[in-house]
């Protein structure tokens, strides 16, 4: 049997056949070496609410990252927002303040202002479901520099009785765009489910998975716990 030479074109075509292969392999196990580093974090996070009006109430938003690894504080948000929201109307509108540190304890410590404005539709499906669109800006100033990133969120929830508590499975998925890199820099998945155990406090204990493709590829596998108190 004779064997014949690939041509220019085989080639080509089995080498974007390829990379095509290494690309869908990082994005299914981005933990492999070759794809992008990949690291493990707790994403605890408080959240509380005070009522001041139907239609209006504060949040303040505690949020601390550590590193499943060292179990070192990795950074850290304190978030202040005030929401609005008419009575029975499926758009809410929020605007807040965020004060930032990344690495707090570490070297390369650096503090970031962040003003952010959220707008969140929401649509009723069937009897219990929910889909909800949010559009959140932040506005960026990190050690002098500014910078704004336009996130946009699909979350869906689905209301179930566990035994006597309300109990709510919801997934969402999440694209930041960074005017830093002019493009997408990073999304990110998230699988929990919320237990409410009064009007007053709910759980909320969720896996998460954060890619950033900019300025470097790099994974993040988390296991968060949201605890949320309504007055």
């Amino acid at each position: 049997m004779i064997e014949h030479e690939p041509s220019p074109g085989h080639r080509l075509r089995h080498q974007a056949l390829g990379r095509l292969a290494l690309l869908v392999i990082c994005g299914l196990a981005p933990g492999t070496a070759p794809c992008a580093d990949t690291t493990k974090e707790f994403w605890p996070e408080l959240q509380v609410f005070w009522r001041l009006s139907p239609s209006t109430q504060m949040l303040f938003n505690p949020a601390p990252t550590r590193s499943s690894e060292s179990d070192e504080r990795t950074a850290v948000d304190w978030g202040l927002y005030v929401d609005y929201r008419a009575p029975k109307d499926p758009a809410s509108y929020r605007i807040g303040y965020v004060y930032s540190v990344s690495d707090p304890n570490g070297p390369a410590s650096q503090i970031e202002h962040r003003v952010v404005l959220d707008y969140n539709y929401r649509w009723k499906i069937g009897a219990a479901g929910q889909l909800t669109n949010r559009t959140r800006v932040d506005l960026r100033n990190k050690e002098g520099s500014t910078s704004q990133r336009l996130r946009n969120r699909l979350q869906y929830e689905y209301e179930m009785q566990l035994g006597e508590m309300p109990f709510v499975p919801s997934t969402n998925l999440e694209l930041y765009y960074d005017t830093r890199f002019d493009k997408i820099a990073r999304y990110k998945f998230e699988l929990g489910a919320t237990f409410v155990f009064s009007p007053l406090v709910d759980l909320t204990p969720y896996y998460g998975r954060q890619t950033d493709t900019q300025p470097r590829r790099t994974n993040i596998n988390a296991l968060g716990l949201l605890l949320a108190l309504h007055f």
